[in-house]
């Protein structure tokens, strides 16, 4: 790893682990497949809280993002993303949204994992989490509402974060962009 990757990864440690704002995350959507039974929201609506867990996975180099109990099969990683398509949009002077878009290896596989959690959720009665980690770090730790999305969040082209501060977003697009 070089000099300037680390210092990346270590500047986007320390952005985020020193914001204690919880964000919410939403997932755009398209035409969505799944099942909402009636769900006056719109198909790819995500929210949950995101914790700068800042926790190391071994050997994980890229995105990933997978169930956070580690039983589901699914997971998202680098090939399931659109380079191109992750973009940062400034909201403020201090904060932005991070935006990162699935191809559709990315969306049967995040639909799939999401699908998993729902139906887990269902039978526990209680949110399921996944995990989007970066580079072997935990950054968000995130649930899926079973009631509102029974069948998952299928059809959604990508994820998109809220109310980053902009560094921490500008560092992490950079980090995930280069894996």
């Amino acid at each position: 790893m070089s000099d300037t990757t680390a210092d990346t990864s270590g500047a986007v440690s320390r952005l985020l682990a020193s914001c204690c704002v919880a964000f919410a995350l939403t997932a755009c959507t398209t035409a969505c497949r799944g099942n909402h039974h009636g769900s006056s929201q719109r198909s790819g609506d995500l929210t949950g809280t995101i914790t700068a867990v800042l926790k190391q996975t071994p050997g994980a180099r890229g995105l990933h993002i997978y169930d956070a109990r580690r039983m589901a099969k699914a997971t998202v990683t680098s090939g399931g993303i659109v380079r191109s398509s992750i973009r940062v949009v400034p909201l403020s002077r201090r904060y932005a949204t991070l935006y990162v878009g699935f191809n559709q290896r990315g969306r049967a596989h995040f639909c799939r994992l999401t699908r998993a959690l729902a139906r887990r959720g269902a039978r526990l009665h209680r949110h399921q989490y996944f995990v989007i980690a970066a580079d072997s770090r935990v950054f968000f730790r995130l649930w899926v509402d079973y009631q509102k999305f029974p069948s998952g969040l299928c059809g959604v082209p990508g994820f998109e974060s809220d109310r980053m501060p902009i560094r921490a977003a500008r560092a992490l697009a950079k980090l995930i962009r280069n894996r």
